[in-house]
Parts: C-alpha cells; sequence; structure tokens
C-alpha cells in the first residue's frame, strides 16, 4: 500500500513541476499586456536558452537573437518600450530598483519573460516560461 502512495505521490509532483522543479500547480498571472494575461507555465519543447543569468540586458538580448530567440514586439507600442528603446518591453517601474519586463517568444511558440534592474545598466534578475492559456 505504502509503495503504491508513493509512486502517486512522485508522478503528482512530476506532473505539477517544470524543468527547474518549481511547483506549477498554482496558476499564478506573471504580466498582463493590452489585456492579454500571461501565466507562468512550463514549455514543451523550446529552442535553448542562452547563459544570461546575472548578465546585462544588452550582451543577453544578443545572446538570444544569436540562440533564435525573436522579441515579442508588443502593439500598440507600450510607454515602456518608448523608456527602454526595445519593442520587447512591457513594463519598467519609474522608481525603486527600476525594474523592466521584456517578452520573447522562439520558433516553438513558447514566450519568455524576463525580468531586469538597474535604470541604466539593466541587469537580468530573472527569466522565466509564461503562456497565454
Amino acid at each position: 500500500m505504502r509503495e503504491r502512495y508513493v509512486r502517486k505521490t512522485l508522478l503528482a509532483v512530476a506532473l505539477l513541476t517544470g524543468a527547474s522543479g518549481q511547483i506549477l500547480a498554482s496558476v499564478k498571472e506573471a504580466a498582463e499586456v493590452n489585456g492579454v494575461k500571461y501565466y507562468y507555465c512550463a514549455p514543451g519543447k523550446s529552442t535553448l536558452i542562452p547563459r544570461i543569468a546575472d548578465t546585462l540586458y544588452d550582451a543577453a538580448r544578443k545572446r538570444l537573437i544569436g540562440s533564435g530567440w525573436q522579441p515579442t514586439t508588443i502593439y500598440p507600442t507600450t510607454a515602456a518600450s518608448e523608456v527602454t528603446n526595445f519593442p520587447e518591453t512591457i513594463f519598467c517601474s519609474g522608481t525603486g530598483i527600476a525594474r523592466c519586463e521584456f517578452l520573447w517568444t522562439d520558433v516553438f511558440n513558447n514566450t519568455l519573460l524576463i525580468s531586469t534592474f538597474g535604470e541604466e545598466r539593466r541587469k537580468i534578475d530573472s527569466f522565466k516560461f509564461v503562456c497565454t492559456k
């Protein structure tokens, strides 16, 4: 009996976690852009994400493009994209640590949400996959 319970528990954990091991059971809204809501999710097949953790956004942007990721251009243009001059910008705070968020898409139609901090030299703080459904 105990062995069956352990197997079911492990299966449930495997189904509810992504590749990074983060729990996906609770659906948490990540962002909303022009009325479209994005939620954290785990992708199926995706383009390789280059090493971008703790790098400056300008360098990470070049690496992402080189790896096949495309900046997700938001229409109509957000006020944040006018501030950063990057069309993929969906949000920038005007105060505090100057957090900004950017959306990227790969050839498998996966979307990556990248968060940065720093006003003049934006450093990547985190990146996660997001879905609209």
